[in-house]
C-alpha cells in the first residue's frame, strides 16, 4: 500500500487532499481493506473519496491547489491554474508598477520630462498584459508555468 493514496475534495476550501495511509494494517487486511479503513479515519462523512496510484498524481507541484479529482484521477484543472498564473503575472507586474511609481515620482521632483515619459509608458505597458498576455493556448501545466511576460522579473521560487 505504500504507492497507494486516499483523495478527496475538501469541502470547505474545494482543494484535493492527498493523504499517505501510515495507520497500522490489520493482519492479514487486504489493500483495499486497509485503504478503505484508512479512509473512514480521515476523510470526512459524506465525502467521496478514491484510492490511486502515487505515480498517477500529477508530478508538477506548480498549480497543486489547482488539483481536480474526476472519474478517480487526479489532475491539473487548467482553467483555474490560468486563473492562478495570471493572478501570479498581476502580484509580479504590481510589485514592479510600485517601483515605477517611485521611479516617476523622482522624475517629477526633478522635471524631468524624459523620464516621466519613459516611466508612465513603461507602466502602461505593465497595466495592459492581463489584456495582451494571453494564456488560453497553454494545455499543460508545465509550459503554462514557464509562460512569463517577458521584462517582468519573475518572483524567487520559495
Amino acid at each position: 500500500m505504500a504507492d497507494k493514496r486516499i483523495v478527496y475534495t475538501n469541502p470547505s476550501t474545494s482543494n484535493v487532499v492527498v493523504v499517505n495511509p501510515t495507520a497500522a494494517r490489520l493482519e492479514g487486511e487486504s489493500d483495499d481493506d486497509y485503504a478503505n479503513r484508512v479512509a473512514g479515519l480521515v476523510v470526512p462523512n459524506g465525502v467521496a473519496h478514491s484510492v490511486v496510484n502515487f505515480d498517477s498524481l500529477p508530478a508538477d507541484r506548480n498549480f497543486r491547489n489547482d488539483w481536480a479529482i474526476s472519474g478517480g484521477s487526479v489532475s491539473v484543472d487548467m482553467a483555474a491554474a490560468r486563473t492562478t498564473h495570471m493572478n501570479n503575472i498581476r502580484t509580479a507586474r504590481d510589485k514592479k508598477l510600485e517601483e515605477l511609481d517611485v521611479t516617476f515620482m523622482r522624475a517629477v521632483e526633478a522635471a524631468d520630462s524624459d523620464a516621466q515619459a519613459s516611466a508612465a509608458t513603461a507602466k502602461q505597458a505593465l497595466r495592459d498584459i492581463p489584456a495582451t498576455f494571453d494564456l488560453s493556448g497553454f494545455d499543460n501545466s508545465a509550459d503554462l508555468y514557464a509562460a512569463w511576460p517577458d521584462g517582468l522579473p519573475r518572483p524567487a521560487e520559495g
